[in-house]
């Protein structure tokens, strides 16, 4: 009776580990051409509507440490692309009021957003979590919990998707 209690009890740790490690670590299969989020003056961008060969959208949150420390980096990598056809997004669900405040003051180049409505509804659970997206606004990659901004392997992929 106790072996085979203790192989349920691992059995049930196994595939809850297998459940939490897919919500948390692994970014959900989203189609993001639809996605209307709202910039920080009040007015609805679809995403479908960017016009770039290459957008990064990161989602993010003000009260994210991770998220907070990454955004010098992020932005030196912003003006390393900004002569060529990359835009770089931060979508948050935090209100625009929160948002403009925390931003008040910060010289940086990437455009903000607040999506209409809550990460969690998306199935986005970790942050940040970022998505490459290609011309047509496909997903072609996914990151969840940081990226090495300096990585030249990350910088080479990101020149190959777009024109020189």
């Amino acid at each position: 009776m106790k072996s085979a209690l203790s192989i349920i009890f691992v059995l049930v740790v196994i595939v809850l580990s297998g459940y939490l490690y897919k919500k948390y670590r692994i970014a959900p299969k989203l189609n993001l051409k639809s996605l209307s989020v709202t910039d920080l003056s009040g007015s609805e961008v679809k995403i479908s509507d960017i016009d770039s060969e290459l957008v990064v959208l990161n989602f993010w949150a003000t009260w994210c440490g991770p998220c907070r420390q990454e955004l010098p980096i992020l932005n030196e990598i912003v003006n390393e692309f900004k002569d060529k056809d990359v835009t770089f997004i931060m979508v948050s669900d935090e209100d625009l009021v929160r948002q403009n405040r925390f931003l008040s003051g910060k010289d940086l180049a990437m455009t903000f957003y607040k999506l209409n409505g809550k990460l969690p509804e998306l199935g986005v659970h970790t942050i940040p979590t970022v998505y490459f997206l290609d011309k047509n606004k496909d997903v072609i990659k996914t990151k969840v919990n940081g990226i090495d901004w300096h990585s030249e392997e990350l910088i080479e992929w990101m020149n190959s998707k777009v024109s020189k």
